[in-house]
């Protein structure tokens, strides 16, 4: 199995996700979703924010830049993943505005990315969370190591604190599509169907 294979999934599952709710895009009449889907969020954000201020209200102001956040969550990663057979942490570095990797782990054959987006941009989100795949797929330096250890990568992708959304790619499908005996649309549409969107 090959990297081409993996990139492919990965590239698929990116896609599907960033493109979601975009279907009625067409239908000028209907509200925009991605914007009401934003404001919803930030809304949750700001409530739970001023039920804490209470009790946060000494605390120091953390004014930070994205880069900074990006490398902090980026190093939380790196400690997580140490022990994926067949997976380089240290290549898994996503330098973006637009997205930050939160954590890596594993727990027996699954492996759980945790990404924090930063945009509710379509466009901009499917570009970065498509590159932060590439990314992945790239850090995998031993295929027959990582999938022989791994059975399922599961990504969930949060907004602002709140679940934005969740897809999982079983390896056992990749494997099938290498063999032929799942078309590229095959697989898109078993990944599609992994999708959940809050």
């Amino acid at each position: 199995m090959d990297r081409r294979t993996f990139l492919l999934g990965a590239s698929v599952a990116f896609t599907t996700i960033a493109g979601c709710g975009s279907a009625d895009d067409a239908d000028a009449d209907e509200p925009n979703q991605s914007e009401e889907m934003e404001e919803s969020l930030e809304n949750e954000a700001e409530n739970e924010t001023a039920e804490s201020a209470g009790n946060e209200s000494n605390a120091p102001v953390d004014d930070n830049s994205s880069g900074d956040r990006n490398q902090s969550g980026n190093e939380s990663a790196t400690e997580s993943a140490a022990e994926i057979p067949g997976f380089d942490p240290a290549a898994f570095a996503v330098d973006s505005d637009a997205l930050t990797i939160e954590e890596i782990t594993r727990d027996g054959e699954t492996v759980t990315v945790r990404a924090e987006a930063n945009t509710l941009d379509r466009e901009e989100l499917e570009r970065e969370l498509e590159a932060a795949g590439q990314t992945f797929v790239d850090a995998i330096d031993d295929v027959a190591a990582f999938t022989e250890a791994v059975s399922t990568v599961e990504w969930d992708v949060r907004y602002g604190g709140s679940e934005l959304a969740e897809f999982y790619i079983e390896s056992e499908w990749i494997a099938a599509y290498e063999a032929g005996e799942l078309s590229e649309s095959e697989l898109a549409d078993r990944i599609a169907g992994t999708v959940s969107m809050a």
